[in-house]
């Protein structure tokens, strides 16, 4: 089982958020978003796991970069090996949403997965490897979805991306915007101008909005 922090509401828990960080990070790059994400769902936990390929002492990943060369790649063309590797961490990825979700007696409906970087493709490859559908899927300035998946179901998404994002081109969002749309899934998107590669906090009032409209209050 993957190791997490998490941050629990005083009330019981009626929903979750799980969120999957980037590359050369780990859980608690995110977790701090939770006390403003949480404002309007005080019966909300949140959680955020550390990915399981461990390479270095609080550095984690969710598959490798090691031959990524930014100034000779198409990351384009790359995302499809990049997509093809991050599959064999995704049981690791639908074990944890389980565990929350039998632990905390919560029905898939009441969790939210989003994930940063290399943690948005794992939210995308995971959410439509459940069984049943999540309340909601985020993909924040993540690596793109390049090949279509098989979708039994739709669910609310949303894309966030920076306009200047120089390490996940914003053409990525666009990308992964049309493999969706090709699922036959329903897409929001919020593009945040002059951003780099990370998540303001224009993005982050986007997602409290989305997790708000999503979940039960």
């Amino acid at each position: 089982m993957l190791s997490a922090v998490s941050f629990l509401p005083h009330q019981t828990i009626k929903n979750a958020v799980i969120l999957l960080h980037g590359y050369g990070t780990n859980g608690a790059d995110l977790i701090d978003l939770a006390p403003c994400l949480s404002e309007n769902l005080p019966q909300t936990a949140f959680f955020a796991p550390n990915a399981p390929h461990q390479i270095d002492q609080s550095a984690f990943e969710w598959f490798s970069l090691d031959d990524y060369r930014p100034d000779n790649t198409d990351l384009l063309s790359y995302a499809v090996t990049l997509q093809r590797r991050a599959q064999k961490s995704v049981n690791d990825v639908i074990d944890f949403v389980k565990h929350i979700s039998n632990t905390h007696h919560l029905s898939l409906k009441n969790i939210v997965l989003g994930g940063f970087s290399q943690g948005g493709l794992m939210t995308f490859l995971s959410a439509f490897s459940l069984e049943f559908p999540l309340a909601g899927i985020m993909g924040l300035s993540a690596v793109p979805l390049a090949k279509a998946l098989p979708a039994p179901f739709t669910l609310p998404i949303l894309l966030t991306h920076g306009s200047a994002d120089m390490i996940v081109p914003v053409e990525a969002m666009e990308k992964t915007k049309e493999t969706l749309v090709q699922m036959g899934q329903s897409v929001q998107v919020h593009l945040s101008k002059g951003m780099g590669h990370g998540i303001d906090d224009s993005c982050v009032r986007a997602m409290r909005l989305f997790i708000e409209n999503v979940l039960e209050k």
